[in-house]
């Protein structure tokens, strides 16, 4: 749960620069690299 909510709190205050260091790597688009976040922070949150 403690993981969840820092990456969370990271990735809603840190996430242009999140997206910045990622589309320095990868060719990804903001809508993608979000879907990626959510879809994996909803997974996350199943016990």
């Amino acid at each position: 749960m403690v993981v969840m909510l820092w990456w969370f709190l990271v990735f809603v205050f840190a996430h242009n620069f999140i997206l910045k260091v990622h589309t320095q790597w990868f060719r990804i688009s903001v809508e993608r690299f979000d879907e990626i976040h959510y879809t994996l922070l909803y997974s996350t949150s199943w016990p």
